[in-house]
C-alpha cells in the first residue's frame, strides 16, 4: 500500500456550510425521508443513527449538479473482463427555475457502449421526503418507471452483458437505501483511497489497471481518515441477491466520499460498489 501524509484538501463556499449551520439540529427524518432540509446539505452534522448517516450522503454538496462519464468492467473468474460505458447527469432541484414539490434532485443517463447498449437511456427525478416516489422515463421502450427507475434498461445490461451485472446500494443508494434497515456502528480511523490522481492519467491503459480480483494497487495512494461506518440489513419484505451492505463515509468540511461492500449469498458471490 501507497500511504500518504493525511491531506483534507476538500473546501465548500461559505453560503453552503452557513446553510448547515443554520439548519443544524432543525431537519428531522420523516419514515425514510427528510423533514424541514431547507436546502441542507448535512442535515445531520454529528448523525445519531445509521439513517442519518446515509442521508448526509445522499444530499451532499455537489456544486449544484454532476455530470460523470465513465467505464465498468465485469470481471470473468478466469480475468477477462469486459468494458461497459455510462454517463449521468444529475442537477438539484434548487438549481431548477421553479422545480416541482418534494424534489431532491433530476437525472439523465445512458449508455455509450458496448454497441448492444449504446443509446439505452432513462431519465428521472427523486424526492426527498417519504411521502414521494421516484419517477422516471425509460426514453427507448417510452415507459414510466417508478419506483425504482431505471429498470427496465437495466434488467436488458443484465441480459445482453451475460448476466455480469451487480446492482447493490452504489449509485443507485437513494432508491435501495428504504430496503435496508441501517445501523451506525461509529466512527473509525481507516486507511483509504484518497486524492486517487494517477487513476486518471490518460497514459495509463485499462489493462495495466484492472486485475483478476481487484485493481492494481501500485497506482492507488492511500490516506488515514475518520470515517463513518454503517452497516444495512435488507428487510424481510425485499428479497435481492445483496442481504447486507456496509457503507464507509468520510466528510471533510462537508464533502464527502463513501465506498460501500455489498455482502451477497454465496451462489453470488462478493460484488464491491464504490460512490
Amino acid at each position: 500500500m501507497n500511504v500518504y501524509t493525511t491531506r483534507r484538501t476538500a473546501a465548500l463556499p461559505k453560503g453552503v456550510t452557513d446553510r448547515v449551520v443554520a439548519r443544524a439540529g432543525k431537519v428531522t427524518l420523516q419514515g425514510f425521508g427528510l423533514q424541514d432540509l431547507g436546502g441542507s446539505t448535512t442535515p445531520f452534522p454529528i448523525p445519531q443513527s445509521g439513517l442519518e448517516a446515509i442521508w448526509n450522503h445522499l444530499v451532499r454538496y455537489l456544486g449544484g449538479g454532476a455530470i460523470r462519464s465513465g467505464h465498468t468492467f465485469p470481471v470473468r473468474g478466469n480475468g477477462d473482463y469486459f468494458k461497459i460505458g455510462f454517463t449521468s447527469k444529475r442537477i438539484y432541484a434548487e438549481n431548477i427555475a421553479d422545480p416541482e414539490p418534494n424534489r431532491l434532485f433530476y437525472a439523465l443517463g445512458y449508455f455509450t457502449e458496448p454497441a448492444t447498449l449504446k443509446g439505452t437511456s432513462s431519465w428521472c427525478m427523486n424526492p426527498w421526503t417519504s411521502g414521494g416516489a421516484a419517477l422516471g422515463l425509460d426514453l427507448q421502450l417510452r415507459r414510466a418507471t417508478r419506483p425504482t427507475c431505471p429498470g427496465p434498461q437495466l434488467r436488458r445490461r443484465e441480459r445482453w452483458i451475460g448476466g455480469h451485472a451487480g446492482h447493490g446500494p452504489g449509485g443507485r443508494l437513494q432508491r435501495r437505501a428504504r430496503r435496508y434497515d441501517w445501523k451506525l456502528v461509529g466512527k473509525r480511523e481507516m486507511y483509504i483511497p484518497y486524492n486517487v490522481y494517477r487513476l486518471s492519467d490518460k497514459s495509463i491503459k485499462y489493462k495495466d489497471i484492472i486485475g483478476k480480483h481487484t485493481i492494481n494497487s501500485d497506482l492507488v495512494r492511500y490516506e488515514l481518515h475518520r470515517v463513518w461506518i454503517v452497516e444495512g440489513t435488507l428487510k424481510p419484505a425485499h428479497a435481492t441477491c445483496t442481504p447486507s451492505a456496509r457503507s464507509i463515509s468520510t466528510k471533510t468540511a462537508g464533502a464527502s466520499s463513501r465506498r460501500t461492500r455489498t455482502t451477497r449469498e454465496a451462489a453470488c458471490g462478493e460484488w464491491p460498489c464504490t460512490g
